[in-house]
């Protein structure tokens, strides 16, 4: 009788797993306990492969465990794993929303499906995974994957093998940061090798300490170019001028006795963010000042006119399903309520003045679908059913966009991060990713030399004490390096015996 547990793991861990009594069974997840209150569900099915649906704001993924025996005599009992597991599947793909992981060990030779190309039921699974556009993670990172292994055989005439994956979907595939297979031996005892997939956690859950604020619809240009020194509407006399008045004020100004009495970095930020404050203030007074619209980035498929429109059929549908209108009765006041419901003038988000049907007839027009304009009249009754089968139409397209926008993103995406992963891995975070980097900019040090405090505000000084400090930053170690490993390095410190004497020429120009 299988039984499902969920059991506390050292307070640190939460773990959900399937057991029966029939040995060589069982399936397990292992979540930590910080990210155990994202799992909303467990399910399982025949003991061998299971999943969790893992819900933040920012991400819904699905993670399907499988540990699958592959052998002829079990094949009808596999052959219902892989429709489970492809039914699982479809429910994220379907959804449009949801992300899916599949892991685990399949005991099906890679070697023989990928370099071989023996047709074999067992490979149902994989040939599933590549007409869904469904990537093993380890091929994205590793070029050669000829020699990877997972499955070290205690029988020295077996040979080592690729049985154990981690499949994605491409778009939770474009936040992975690597993917390759570990040793585990002799901290945990076991005959295989583990595969890890690294994900940006920043696109996974949100960090509560790096919270992004929502970027203004447009920002302020300062024309410091248009600026007059002392004529003129917009002139720096005028700037300077507000600066001083606010700074004699008795509260804010400085005095012996006040710098004396600075005794924290506290106290020494509130009186800068004081000037700070004066100089902001003055400057949105007395410099000419110009609003600019930021440029928002739209999505080439979920910013796309037909997402929209499906959108809309789709609301139209929904407010029909809302008033309750009965399609099936013929009375004459019924279809006059129809009618009325499809002819409502409503405001648009612009101001301009629309309804349902002058909405519906534009959207089958933009998508080269034949309406003609009297049909409210002849078919009234038909109504739902035609907006019905527009949304089918309309959901076949953007599926058929979807599919191919994923395909040449994927093509990209691996073209991409397989030329810059070895020889430019920054590159090939930021190029290809795109993802969001923090930058800390410095304008001010205050440092402690010998019980002398100084505070420096100045550029090129700022600049001198920010790069004296990582120069002497604790951890940091200067370690002497073996040349003979690197040859070119090797001849580039060699003393030379013969220098160019143009070498210097230019440099007093």
């Amino acid at each position: 009788m299988l039984r499902i547990l969920e059991h506390m793991v050292q307070d640190k861990f939460k773990l959900y797993f399937t057991t029966e009594g029939k040995k060589g069974t069982g399936i397990r997840f292992l979540v930590k306990k910080e990210f155990a209150v994202y799992v909303q569900q467990f399910q399982h099915f025949e003991g061998r492969i299971g999943f969790i649906d893992f819900y933040t704001k920012k991400k819904k993924i699905r993670i399907i465990q499988a540990y699958i025996n592959v052998q002829d005599k079990e094949k009808p009992q596999v052959k219902r794993l892989y429709k489970q597991i492809e039914h699982w599947t479809n429910q994220c793909l379907n959804s449009f929303v949801k992300d899916i992981i599949i892991m685990g060990d399949f005991n099906t030779k890679w070697n023989e499906y990928e370099f071989l190309d023996i047709s074999h039921w067992r490979h149902d699974i994989f040939n599933y995974f590549k007409k869904h556009f469904i990537k093993e993670s380890t091929l994205v990172f590793c070029d050669d994957i000829s020699d990877m292994y997972t499955y070290i055989p205690n029988n020295p005439n077996h040979s080592h093998n690729k049985i154990d994956y981690i499949w994605c979907n491409i778009d939770l595939m474009l936040s992975a940061i690597d993917s390759k297979p570990r040793d585990v031996q002799p901290v945990i005892k076991t005959d295989h090798r583990m595969i890890t997939l690294d994900l940006f956690m920043d696109d996974i859950v949100i960090n509560k300490n790096n919270t992004q604020k929502c970027q203004p619809s447009s920002k302020t240009i300062y024309c410091y170019d248009e600026m007059q020194k002392t004529d003129g509407e917009w002139n720096w006399d005028k700037f300077n001028k507000d600066i001083i008045e606010y700074l004699d004020n008795p509260n804010i100004k400085l005095t012996t006795n006040k710098i004396r009495g600075i005794n924290s970095h506290k106290q020494l930020n509130q009186l800068w963010n004081l000037f700070r404050k004066a100089i902001i203030h003055s400057a949105k007074c007395n410099i000419k000042q110009k609003k600019m619209k930021v440029k928002q980035n739209c999505h080439p498929l979920y910013d796309s006119d037909l997402k929209r429109d499906l959108n809309m059929l789709k609301g139209m549908l929904n407010k029909i399903h809302g008033t309750k209108l009965d399609f099936n009765d013929r009375s004459i006041e019924n279809r006059q309520k129809i009618i009325a419901h499809i002819t409502a003038l409503y405001r648009r988000s612009d101001g301009n003045k629309s309804n349902t049907l002058s909405d519906f007839i534009s959207i089958t027009k933009r998508h080269n679908i034949i309406i003609s304009n009297h049909f409210l009249h002849n078919k009234t009754f038909q109504y739902k059913d035609i907006l019905q089968d527009t949304i089918i139409i309309l959901e076949s397209k953007y599926i058929n966009a979807t599919y191919e926008y994923k395909k040449n993103i994927m093509n990209t995406f691996i073209q991409e991060r397989n030329q810059n992963y070895k020889t430019d891995k920054k590159k090939m975070i930021k190029s290809v990713l795109e993802q969001p980097h923090t930058s800390l900019s410095i304008d001010k040090v205050y440092k402690n030399d010998n019980n002398k405090d100084t505070f420096y505000t100045e550029e090129n000084e700022v600049k001198e004490q920010t790069n004296l400090h990582f120069q002497m930053i604790v951890s940091a170690i200067n370690c002497e390096k073996d040349l003979s490993q690197h040859p070119k390095w090797q001849d580039q410190y060699q003393s030379k015996h013969d220098v160019q004497h143009t070498i210097y020429s230019d440099l007093m120009k």
